[in-house]
């Protein structure tokens, strides 16, 4: 593959987005990327990636190499937006027989990085279409303690912590009512958390030692673009625009299971969600509070099911949650576990009730 490579790709062998607590901003605007997907490029690179794949899996050795699954993962990304949830799943089929190829994902035990990025995908592709996850979920452990000396950021969201955001929410305007928002669905989630641990209890998943992969240093500047919906008129808040209306699609399918994220009846709040995010995605709040953006994010992602935004938020969530840091792995995992847990009983109650 000359012209196009799916080889840029956080999901490509030993290659890490950085931690989510330096990510500020989306790399590409949400507009821009959901017309990207539909330009002649595009579709040229998801045509040349497909002959590209095809022709690894013809070759024995090729077929179950990390860049085979890399790639694979990467096309999905760029078809998130224009397919619909059973060829997200085709894709996730291919990984995993590559991975069951090799011998399970047992086999992946003693390489903690690509068990990082197989879980967080595997994650991602359940999150978009709904249905559960294919691999087990890992907890990690550290040999070293953390520094004392490190900046520890705040996971506290609705999916983690005490509730009392009174203490570590700060805000230019309006933090009272963020904070009250905060509260609000985090006291919704209470049950779930409770149930979440109970059957956690009763269960156990595999101990992964995290080591941190290389780093290597480029000569090459990284490109940035500017972010065209991006407001900074200081009488806007979008941040809380964008809280409100996480919150309206998430009230929605907590209180009621038969709500799915994506039901036309949270297409409102989804729109003026994209929109609000769109516009405050560069903002301090989110590197401050990377626990409430991971609920965004996830929400967000959630709700875009079918829709020509899914790209953005796939891409937007695989660079947050590609944590370098084995501590935010552990609170990260712990949330991401907890929203596929209500998605799971979402999906119970709908067939209870059919």
């Amino acid at each position: 593959m000359k012209s196009l490579t799916p080889r840029q790709s956080a999901w490509m062998p030993y290659t890490r987005s950085p931690d989510f607590t330096t990510v500020k901003g989306a790399v590409l605007d949400l507009s821009v990327l959901s017309w990207i997907g539909q330009t002649p490029e595009c579709f040229q690179f998801r045509v040349e990636t497909i002959k590209w794949i095809q022709e690894r899996l013809r070759d024995p050795k090729k077929a179950l190499n990390y860049a085979t699954i890399g790639a694979i993962m990467t096309f999905t990304m760029w078809t998130a937006g224009y397919g619909d949830s059973t060829e997200m799943s085709t894709h996730m089929d291919a990984v995993q027989r590559i991975i069951d190829s090799r011998g399970g994902f047992a086999s992946f035990h003693d390489d903690g990085p690509m068990v990082a990025k197989l879980t967080l995908f595997d994650s991602m592709i359940a999150v978009l279409t709904g249905k559960a996850p294919r691999f087990p979920q890992v907890d990690y452990y550290l040999f070293l303690p953390e520094s004392p000396t490190q900046a520890t950021p705040i996971h506290d969201s609705p999916l983690s912590g005490d509730g009392d955001f009174e203490t570590i929410i700060t805000h230019s305007k309006n933090t009272d009512i963020i904070i009250l928002l905060l509260k609000q669905m985090w006291i919704l989630t209470l049950d779930h958390r409770l149930l979440t641990l109970a059957e956690e209890t009763s269960t156990s998943r595999p101990q992964i030692a995290f080591s941190v992969e290389p780093q290597h240093n480029y000569s090459t500047h990284l490109l940035t673009l500017p972010l065209l919906s991006t407001c900074h008129d200081p009488n806007h808040n979008h941040v809380l625009e964008t809280l409100q209306h996480t919150s309206t699609i998430y009230h929605r399918a907590i209180e009621f299971l038969a709500i799915d994220f994506p039901s036309p009846l949270n297409e409102r709040a989804y729109q003026d969600l994209c929109t609000a995010f769109g516009k405050c995605s560069d903002d301090d709040f989110w590197v401050r509070y990377p626990g409430v953006q991971l609920w965004v994010l996830l929400v967000g992602t959630a709700a875009s099911r079918g829709k020509k935004e899914a790209a953005f938020w796939m891409f937007y969530l695989s660079r947050t949650g590609s944590f370098s840091n084995a501590a935010n792995w552990l609170t990260g995992n712990a949330a991401i576990r907890l929203f596929l847990d209500i998605q799971r009983r979402m999906r119970d109650a709908g067939a209870s009730s059919s």
